[in-house]
């Protein structure tokens, strides 16, 4: 698929970063894109840390609080077509991006009219971990992702009411119920953080722990339930499974266990009423 500097915008979502390195961010795609969106879900403006900001060329929007990730990224493509961009590349705060991204990403794309998104393959900053495999697929990351505008506009863009965590996987599991498919390039890879991971050993075990926060945690199992619903593989065993192992670790490694872990039940149980609200 052949990559058109004029077809792309690329919008970063921001909570609290640090602008030293979006800043950095924003140097690699300006040869790369025409236009870039940064919307801040932080409780103040910064636009005064964003000494690369060139109005022109990049635009800022405040929030002014948190509307979660699905909204900021729905602002991200909605702006972009303002801009008569068709495609859009989203990336999260902490994502890096080198200088060829973008033509590297779809060197390898075959030509399709019903790819709805390319995504790429990743490695965890914090492990060295690659995750995803080439070729149609699923689902991918949002982060280093390039979204057609009409696949995104046909399904009414991301549900917002996910705010955080399987906003990606709900996403493409949309646009694969509309006809679109999700293509995974092999021609570029993301360095992106899972978390804040760590090894810890225990009798010999070794365990990763993720140090998601409470406030992440109810949203992980929150949208984890309601998503296993979605795609009609809930059999229980694999989602308790993970549940188990969260417990076992925020037990015996993690900060803060009890918000946590209270976190987890109540994303579990308002799963379930989402469950009955949006899927029955």
């Amino acid at each position: 698929m052949e990559y058109i500097k004029s077809h792309f915008a690329a919008g970063i979502v921001l909570f609290n970063p640090d602008y030293s390195f979006v800043n950095r961010t924003i140097a690699h795609l300006s040869n790369q894109v025409d236009l870039i969106i940064l919307v801040d879900n932080s409780a103040d403006s910064h636009a005064d840390e964003l000494v690369e900001l060139d109005t022109s060329r990049v635009i800022y929007r405040p929030n002014l609080k948190n509307l979660g990730i699905a909204s900021a990224l729905n602002s991200i493509v909605e702006i972009a077509h303002d801009y008569n961009k068709d495609w859009v590349l989203t990336l999260d705060q902490d994502s890096d991006v080198v200088d060829d991204y973008l033509s590297s990403l779809f060197s390898s794309v075959p030509e399709s009219s019903n790819i709805g998104i390319v995504g790429c393959r990743f490695f965890d900053s914090n492990t060295g971990q690659i995750y995803g495999s080439s070729g149609y697929s699923e689902w991918c990351i949002t982060s280093g992702s390039v979204l057609r505008y009409e696949a995104w506009k046909s399904i009414g863009g991301f549900r917002t009411w996910l705010f955080i965590d399987r906003v990606d996987n709900v996403f493409c599991f949309d646009l694969q119920e509309n006809g679109w498919s999700t293509y995974i390039s092999d021609g570029a890879y993301l360095k992106h953080s899972l978390g804040y991971t760590t090894t810890r050993s225990f009798f010999g075990h070794s365990f990763v722990c993720m140090n998601y926060s409470s406030f992440r945690r109810f949203y992980i199992y929150r949208n984890d339930y309601f998503y296993h619903h979605l795609i009609n593989d809930f059999s229980g065993f694999s989602f308790y499974k993970k549940l188990f192992y969260d417990l076992i670790v925020i037990m015996l490694f993690e900060e803060d266990k009890v918000h946590k872990i209270v976190a987890i039940f109540n994303g579990v149980r308002d799963g379930r009423r989402q469950v009955s609200r949006r899927l029955k």
